[in-house]
């Protein structure tokens, strides 16, 4: 028991069993930090039923790099393992800033992976 609050989960839960059944070629996306065992797996699997998890950190990550660094001083290596370090077992997004924390004409490159 990490501290999660079971209604929550069973809401979720809900909510995406119903969102697929009524469309079945929707895509729920859940936005989180934590990392948590089943929130992309399909409920018929034991999962919370997102089809896909936003991968928080890439975007954190993104913001610091913006902010801290000079783009000279950016290392390939650490952008890489950033981009590539999620569970490979879930479907996941990441996308490189959140539009309400750096102004738009910050962002540059804008991609996708997973």
């Amino acid at each position: 028991n990490g501290g999660q609050d079971a209604n929550a989960i069973t809401y979720l839960t809900l909510a995406n069993k119903l969102i697929h059944e009524i469309n079945p070629s929707a895509i729920t996306i859940a936005e989180e930090m934590s990392g948590m065992p089943g929130i992309a797996v399909p409920f018929k699997d034991g999962g919370i039923g997102f089809d896909y998890r936003m991968a928080m950190g890439i975007p954190d990550y993104w913001i610091k790099t913006l902010k801290e660094r000079k783009d000279e001083d950016w290392k390939p290596t650490s952008i890489f393992w950033e981009l590539t370090k999620t569970m490979i077992v879930i479907k996941h997004r990441g996308h490189p800033v959140k539009a309400e924390s750096v102004k738009t004409e910050l962002l540059k490159p804008v991609f996708a992976i997973g």
